[in-house]
């Protein structure tokens, strides 16, 4: 709920949030260049905020919506 790098410290963020969606963002723009499909689950807090998966897959020039 309240993941922020205040709350949290700004190196613990950097390592557990934003250093991992980063390296997980680069693998998966990598994986959907290629054919197939895959499953990628990871806990909620990489998916919310400016650090998320999504806003740097965006960032990236891929198109991200989300699905319910």
């Amino acid at each position: 709920e309240d993941m922020t790098p205040e709350s949290m410290g700004a190196a613990y963020y950097r390592a557990l949030l934003v250093d991992r969606n980063a390296a997980w963002t680069k693998w998966l723009d990598e994986r959907m260049a290629k054919p197939g499909k895959i499953l990628l689950a990871v806990g909620a807090a990489h998916l919310a905020g400016p650090d998320s998966v999504q806003v740097m897959l965006a960032k990236m020039g891929r198109k991200v919506e989300r699905v319910q």
